[in-house]
């Protein structure tokens, strides 16, 4: 074992062990190379044409847009109907996001493909594609994931759980990649963080050949801690992982929703794998936080929308690394459904984008659906 090699391991470790000691309570993502997708206005006859895998190239007038969204699945969502999600899916590409995100597909023990059925139908019919994500067991995820037996024990599970997913969806048109919700933040080891993506990744592709795989990790040891390895490491580190995961995009989280801090860190915890990401032929993405978390880090998790002057710095930090913008998540802090500070961040993005808007999209909400539970479940590590 070389010296730098058994330094990676030790400083990893003590990173594991010192946020350890951290606040436990978690907030939400805070889960070939492709050129910035241009999303065209509403009224032009392309929009009917959906942002696909494939690069497009933007001119140098444009600003840098998302291109698709997170959805977090509650089990109330199970209650929703294809009339919800039409009006759902229909603002997010009514503001240029023609991917949509569905986290997870099971989270614990509640089983959440009838509502992604109905997402995967309605993004047919308005021409968007759906990465639906995998399986979610947090259960001692956070504390054992340095482990590799444990990773070892995991991946069959996931692995499995995931062919028999993508195989009762392949045949629906709007099914266009896998997500893998099991968030890396370098606190493992990046071999076995690496074979457990890879393991999952593999049984997608064993069901559909080609399937695009994403992941979405972070860099930050704790929610709303603006700090990281340095910058050799943080490469090095996801050099050994990407060789190993099999994945086809790596969206990074940039834990602004836990701390504005985080924008300034951009350029140092972002380059490092973008570098690491391109010299394996791996596309790599930025996934914006659009929350701002409004509780103590000792607390419960509590947010609300983000502004969109915060949202503009954290496109325009990542900007000259990432091929492309996501952002987490639209459900509970970007639809215009959801209140007036969603509505006015919605808004404030499309102007700030240059997309207009044929009718306020208020009114695509006022046929009595429901609105969106207050966000209080952790779901994600970041912030």
């Amino acid at each position: 074992m070389t010296l730098r090699l058994l330094a990676l391991r030790s400083l990893i470790l003590l990173a594991f062990v010192a946020a350890a000691t951290l606040p436990l309570h978690a907030g939400p993502f805070d889960a070939t190379k492709v050129e910035s997708v241009v999303t065209v206005a509403e009224d032009d006859d392309s929009a009917a044409v959906p942002a696909d895998i494939e690069p497009v190239v933007a001119t140098a007038a444009m600003r840098p847009r998302l291109t698709g969204a997170f959805l977090q699945l509650w089990e109330s969502d199970l209650e929703n109907s294809e009339e919800f999600w039409r009006d759902e899916l229909g603002a997010m590409r009514a503001a240029g996001m023609r991917l949509v995100i569905p986290q997870y597909s099971t989270s614990g023990d509640t089983d959440l493909t009838p509502a992604i059925e109905k997402i995967l139908k309605v993004a047919e019919e308005l021409k968007m594609q759906v990465f639906v994500g995998t399986m979610l067991d947090e259960q001692g995820w956070y504390s054992n994931k340095l482990n590799p037996f444990f990773l070892a024990k995991e991946r069959v599970k996931v692995a499995n759980y995931t062919g028999e997913l993508v195989k009762r969806f392949k045949d629906c048109k709007a099914f266009g990649g896998l997500y893998i919700p099991y968030e890396d933040n370098t606190l493992s080891l990046p071999g076995s963080m690496g074979a457990f993506y890879g393991a999952i990744a593999e049984a997608g592709r064993a069901e559909k050949p080609g399937l695009k795989v994403m992941i979405s990790p972070f860099t930050t040891p704790r929610p709303g801690l603006a700090k990281s390895l340095p910058t050799w490491m943080i490469n090095r580190y996801f050099k050994s992982m990407l060789a190993k995961a099999k994945v086809d995009i790596i969206a990074w989280q940039d834990g602004v929703g836990g701390t504005t801090k985080q924008i300034d860190r951009i350029p140092h915890d972002l380059a490092p794998i973008a570098s690491a990401a391109r010299s394996l032929g791996i596309s790599i993405w930025g996934n914006c936080e659009v929350f701002h978390r409004t509780s103590p880090l000792s607390e419960a998790f509590e947010a609300e929308p983000t502004t969109m002057d915060v949202l503009e710095r954290q496109i325009e930090g990542a900007a000259p690394f990432v091929d492309r913008f996501i952002c987490f998540d639209f459900n509970h802090y970007f639809s215009p459904r959801l209140g007036p500070k969603a509505e006015k961040l919605y808004r404030d993005y499309c102007a700030w984008a240059g997309i207009r808007l044929k009718t306020p999209r208020s009114s695509a909400f006022s046929r009595g659906c429901r609105p969106a539970s207050p966000w209080r479940k952790p779901r994600s590590k970041s912030s």
